[in-house]
């Protein structure tokens, strides 16, 4: 479910906007975590999963087309590769701390998603805050250097070619 949603979930965050469908996928799957946690059948554990499944989907694509507006094109393949580097080590420590709930309750691997969700949410709240308070002083500077840079590009290239 989740690699057959990763495609149509990024095609629809590029339409709708990266950092409200990074938001929906966060709390869809926080949500669907509780939902697992609390599932007293197994079809509501599966209805669950294939949420977070949606949810996950959902935040994949747009973190990395979040990430990659926010850094400079020359950073691109750092930036991807702390993303990816990340997102390894959680992946292969998954197993392990999954073992070690799983050991205390079943429920518990579940539940400790249910933090991290409004945490996020929280975060971007504040980020949100911070990249306005700066966003019209960068955006002039944008609006500024960028005609330069081109003017300067042309020249270059024109005193190059024989």
């Amino acid at each position: 479910m989740f690699a057959a949603l990763l495609v149509p979930a990024g095609r629809l965050a590029d339409h709708y906007g990266r950092r409200l469908f990074l938001l929906a996928g966060v709390v869809a799957f926080t949500l669907a975590s509780v939902l697992c946690a609390v599932a007293p059948v197994l079809a509501v554990l599966v209805l669950g999963r294939v949420i977070q499944a949606a949810g996950a989907a959902m935040i994949v694509p747009s973190s990395l087309g979040l990430l990659l507006a926010a850094f400079p094109r020359r950073q691109h393949t750092l930036a991807v590769g702390i993303w990816a580097g990340v997102a390894a080590v959680a992946a292969s420590s998954g197993a392990p701390v999954g073992g070690l709930l799983v050991a205390v309750d079943w429920r518990l691997i579940f539940l400790i998603n249910v933090p991290i969700g409004p945490n996020a949410l929280i975060e971007a709240h504040l980020f949100r805050s911070r990249e306005f308070a700066t966003a019209t002083i960068s955006r002039a500077r944008h609006r500024v250097t960028r005609p330069r840079r081109r003017r300067w590009r042309a020249r270059h290239r024109a005193r190059r070619s024989p």
